[in-house]
């Protein structure tokens, strides 16, 4: 799997980010939420992620190999808004350089769970995995190894998703996640860096 000597093992703040630009694009969007091709590649959709809609970006299928990456057809037309925001979010990390190997939108409408369990596919060397939220309310929480958390609007968090977590949204609006994932392209045999420092 990929290589990740410094994943956290509950929640890291990574700091706050300008998610303006992607805030003005949600209206473009709204006929992206959970099409055929999402299913297709997020097989948790039918378990796990049964209650939450989904907008991908960019995939991988680390069944077939351990950096088997592919754009998703939004992608094109969409990273210049996202690469900003998630290079400012793990500048933290302090990579030369850096490669998002998934990238999606998580909206779960009120009253919505996602019940508590483990990413099977990161068990050895699970990559960052970073929440950013975009829209979200007080009633959303966040458990990681049995605590829990909320999540700002605006600011980054990288989460253990090789421990136990679940969401649940209590509140009355939606919630929705810019969530993706990051490696450190100097150890891993990424297809190419996202960026170069």
């Amino acid at each position: 799997m990929e290589k990740n000597n410094c994943k956290t093992n509950s929640v890291r703040f990574l700091g706050e980010v300008d998610i303006n630009p992607l805030i003005k694009i949600l209206p473009e969007l709204i006929y992206e939420w959970d099409k055929e091709e999402d299913f297709k590649v997020n097989q948790n959709k039918k378990y796990s992620l049964s209650q939450v809609n989904h907008v991908n970006f960019r995939w991988s299928k680390k069944l077939e190999g351990p950096c088997v990456y592919f754009d998703l057809e939004l992608w094109d037309k969409y990273k210049a808004v996202l690469l900003p925001i998630m290079q400012k979010a793990v500048e933290p990390y302090g990579y030369k350089k850096g490669f998002f190997p998934r990238v999606m939108l998580a909206r779960m409408v009120p009253g919505t769970i996602i019940p508590e369990h483990i990413d099977s596919d990161y068990i050895f060397w699970p990559p960052h995995k970073i929440h950013i939220p975009i829209i979200t309310n007080p009633q959303v929480v966040f458990s990681v190894r049995g605590i829990d958390y909320y999540f700002e609007k605006g600011k980054a968090y990288e989460m253990d998703n090789s421990g136990m977590h679940a969401v649940r949204n209590d509140g009355n609006t939606a919630r929705i996640h810019l969530i993706f994932e990051y490696l450190d392209a100097e150890i891993n045999d990424v297809p190419k860096p996202d960026f170069e420092l």
